[in-house]
């Protein structure tokens, strides 16, 4: 938790006057995480990459289809994550997630999305569930048992 916050911190503070980001490339968006420390390496690409574009649908999408193999779930999931801050609405984030080529990588964008829809905006307004059934096949599938173990978690 605290390499992951220090790397939110790095990525929040690109910008910021008072307390600028010392390790930023703006034509290199995988730095800083492309020189740590394979123990960072993780949570830089699943928490950090994505910072300054959650906003920039097709431009996220590129950097985690950069993000190297291993790591590229996360970033996918973060990415499904974001969609809640820009929206809600279950038919937009479909469309959203759905811009992603590999199903694989489209899975954990829903399940992402999905978890966050429960977590923020609580087990009884069923947001969560109507994404999940607006998808087919396995992604439907793993949409709702994320969905079941986000609710777990929110009653627990």
């Amino acid at each position: 938790l605290c390499y992951t916050g220090a790397l939110m911190a790095n990525f929040d503070s690109i910008g910021s006057k008072d307390h600028p980001s010392k390790y930023y490339d703006e034509n290199n968006p995988m730095y800083p995480c492309n020189i740590l420390d394979e123990r960072y390496s993780r949570q830089c690409y699943t928490y950090g990459v994505l910072v300054l574009h959650q906003y920039e649908v097709e431009n996220a999408i590129s950097i985690c289809d950069r993000v190297p193999e291993k790591h590229r779930l996360g970033c996918f999931a973060t990415f499904g994550r974001d969609r809640i801050m820009i929206t809600s609405d279950p038919a937009v984030i479909k469309d959203q997630c759905s811009k992603i080529k590999s199903r694989e990588m489209q899975k954990e964008c829903f399940k992402g999305a999905a978890h966050n829809l429960v977590i923020r905006f609580g087990s009884k307004s069923g947001l969560a569930t109507q994404l999940c059934s607006l998808l087919e096949g396995d992604i439907r599938e793993a949409c709702f048992s994320k969905v079941r173990s986000a609710l777990e978690n929110v009653e627990n």
